[in-house]
């Protein structure tokens, strides 16, 4: 996982839509912060949920993905069934 969290800060100019600004003006101030650090912790969150997907992308590729994992457990089910039934 990669840290987006540093003690140096530096300055950015963006554009966003006005009504946007305006919802993370209002969702800055039901928080109690800055809009500076309602936009770092969004971006910040952002970033960790790619990395997130990229790491489950990766994992599903090594392992089959979770089709793979769910016919291995349906076979380990009929597998324990079948040892657990007794013959007639």
């Amino acid at each position: 996982m990669i840290k987006y969290k540093s003690m140096s800060h530096t300055r950015m100019t963006t554009s966003i839509d006005a009504a946007l600004l305006q919802a993370a003006d209002a969702a800055a101030d039901a928080l109690g912060e800055s809009r500076s650090r309602l936009v770092a912790d969004a971006i910040r969150h952002y970033l960790e949920r790619l990395d997130s997907e990229r790491m489950v992308r990766e994992l599903n590729e090594v392992y089959g993905g979770p089709d793979a994992v769910d016919a291995g457990v349906a076979d380990l089910r009929r597998r324990t069934v079948a040892r657990s039934v007794e013959p007639w």
